[in-house]
């Protein structure tokens, strides 16, 4: 067994937790058009088209999810004539800098460009501020999870299909404090196009405190995300991932080993020199 079989395992545990009417014996083939669904893509081999361009309105926060394009998303966005500049932890940043760099590159021989604006930075915020007064959109993605500490309560909690998904409140807290509408982005492939759909926007209510606004936006956004998910499980890229970034936070359960054996929703996979056993109806895992 290889590592692949150690991300079945958590992508499958993960699947279970929110999705538990989908049937295990399902995991496997929806396993297998996840891994060939998210690849790398060379953004000249499609096609986009946005819709909801005409709700943009006033400069905000540009809010994407991990639906497959995210890579693709900032060039279309840009190709489209929308200016922006893009939020990103700077681990992520080291991940696609080829990518990104490329795209920013192709932008600025058109006299178009972007910036890399890092979460971690001390001073993002006011640059965000100075972006989105300037008339700049400020891109994200709502399910990353990624960039500054969230501890000591900062994490919201949001309803997601059965059960809660802890996100990071920054999006709706920015919005509030800097009077910005939120913009929701889906995206889909079908076939050779990049379907882009600008959603509605989000407004800041000052008649609701802030604390009540990050939570009704925060928990809007993902009620967006889930009904995008119904039936399409497979293209949302944090499956086999929420539980390293966060989002996944359980319940201390009571003791269930006389469960264990039941091959149903046990996983064996070997990581190194070990062999380890998953239960992925409770995350419980043991070394055998």
């Amino acid at each position: 067994m290889t590592n692949s079989q150690m991300n079945f395992a958590f992508f499958s545990a993960n699947l279970h937790h929110y999705v538990p009417a989908i049937p295990w014996e399902d995991h496997n083939k929806l396993y297998s058009i996840f891994k060939r669904y998210h690849i790398a893509r060379n953004p000249e081999n499609y096609t986009p088209t946005i819709a909801g361009l005409n709700t943009l309105s006033q400069a905000g926060i540009l809010t994407g999810f991990h639906l497959g394009q995210h890579e693709l998303l900032p060039l279309y966005l840009a190709r489209a004539g929308i200016d922006f500049d893009i939020l990103i932890s700077k681990k992520v940043y080291q991940k696609y800098q080829h990518s990104l760099n490329l795209h920013r590159a192709a932008f600025g021989v058109s006299d178009r460009h972007f910036n890399f604006l890092f979460a971690e930075d001390r001073h993002t915020l006011l640059r965000i501020r100075r972006s989105l007064y300037s008339g700049r959109h400020i891109l994200l993605f709502a399910d990353g999870n990624m960039g500054a500490d969230d501890s000591d309560g900062l994490l919201v909690p949001v309803s997601f299909f059965k059960e809660l998904l802890y996100v990071r409140r920054g999006i709706a807290f920015m919005s509030h404090l800097l009077k910005v509408p939120v913009y929701p982005i889906l995206d889909e492939l079908s076939s050779d196009i990049v379907k882009i759909d600008i959603q509605q926007p989000i407004c800041p209510s000052f008649e609701i405190a802030r604390t009540d606004y990050i939570q009704q936006c925060m928990q809007q956004l993902f009620d967006i995300l889930s009904d995008r998910l119904n039936d399409r499980w497979a293209d949302w890229a944090c499956w086999d991932y929420l539980h390293r970034n966060g989002m996944l936070c359980l319940i201390e359960s009571a003791d269930i080993l006389g469960d264990l054996l039941s091959p149903e929703h046990t996983f064996a996979f070997t990581k190194g020199s070990k062999t380890f056993i998953l239960d992925r109806l409770n995350y419980n895992i043991f070394v055998i």
